[in-house]
């Protein structure tokens, strides 16, 4: 079954890729992106035949990239919606870029790897202190149990005068 899901996808993508593998085609989907067009304003804009124009949006529609509506004798063409949404981001990211628009998604890619390597920097800081803090503490109580052994040794070795006129003969 798993076979059968990659091969499917995988054809889905070799027709998106297929599609998006020509200036001309490329060109179409800028003209597109913002919204549905006429066959007529698509020729006019790249002053290509409408025979060359309409076999290309041909070859787009059949791979699933745009869609049409009729509107009495016109047809306006527009991007379609894919049902995968990794086509759909694919698509999307290529009309952006064409655009000249940074594509949101790549920005967002970005900022969020730069926010995760922030927060593992911090929290790895957050780390070093803690087990800094606990040395310097750990210290400190080691100290602190050595000092107070010393007050007991030397309060337990105090010896009165008699005692140590006795020790000294």
């Amino acid at each position: 079954m798993t076979k059968t899901l990659i091969k499917s996808n995988l054809e889905a993508y070799e027709r998106l890729f297929l599609s998006l593998g020509d200036k001309t085609r490329l060109k179409l989907l800028s003209l597109m992106a913002n919204e549905p067009v006429s066959v007529g304003f698509l020729v006019d804009e790249l002053g290509e035949s409408q025979p060359k124009v309409s076999r290309h949006l041909a070859y787009l529609r059949n791979s699933g990239v745009v869609n049409t509506k009729r509107d009495g004798k016109w047809i306006y063409y527009g991007i379609q919606q894919s049902d995968d949404p990794d086509i759909d981001r694919v698509v999307k990211f290529v009309i952006q870029t064409l655009l000249g628009i940074t594509p949101v998604e790549s920005t967002y890619v970005k900022k969020s790897r730069q926010s995760k390597t922030q927060i593992e920097d911090t929290a790895e800081e957050v780390e070093l202190a803690k087990i800094e803090e606990a040395s310097y503490h750990q210290d400190q109580s080691q100290e602190t149990e050595r000092e107070a052994e010393e007050e007991e040794f030397f309060v337990e070795s105090e010896t009165s005068d008699d005692e140590l006129e006795i020790f000294l003969l």
